[in-house]
């Protein structure tokens, strides 16, 4: 896990198990002043979740142990006006089921740091 001490109003959780996008969504995202968490464990993710108020997830959909599914679902069961954020190079299979599954948006990768901007810029206004 890693924490940034950023001042934003936004808070920020990301969860990848790729420790590669972690790095890059922090980074991104600190350079544009928000709170952000990572966790390459999908697991313990949760169990921040459960310990601290964030204002937005975005999560990988395939992960060892749990799924981006099963952290929506975690999300809004919890607290429904949470946005989550889903990252999944499997866009089509799932449009139908997004908003059904808890899914806000969605990022395809490979990724495009302008599109992860533009979305988290969006949610941020109402947080």
């Amino acid at each position: 896990m890693t924490k940034s001490n950023s001042t934003n109003l936004c808070k920020i959780l990301v969860i990848d198990d790729e420790e590669s996008i972690c790095r890059l969504l922090s980074t991104l995202l600190k350079r544009s002043n928000y709170y952000v968490e990572t966790f390459t464990d999908s697991t313990k993710a949760l169990q921040r979740l459960d310990e601290y108020a964030f204002d937005i997830v975005i999560t990988d959909l395939q992960m060892p142990n749990t799924t981006g599914w099963d952290i929506a679902q975690h999300v809004k069961e919890n607290n429904p006006k949470i946005p989550v954020i889903l990252i999944t190079a499997a866009l089509s299979e799932y449009d139908e089921y997004l908003k059904e599954l808890g899914i806000d948006y969605i990022i395809p990768k490979p990724m495009s740091i302008h599109h992860v901007l533009d979305i988290i810029k969006e949610i941020s206004k109402v947080c």
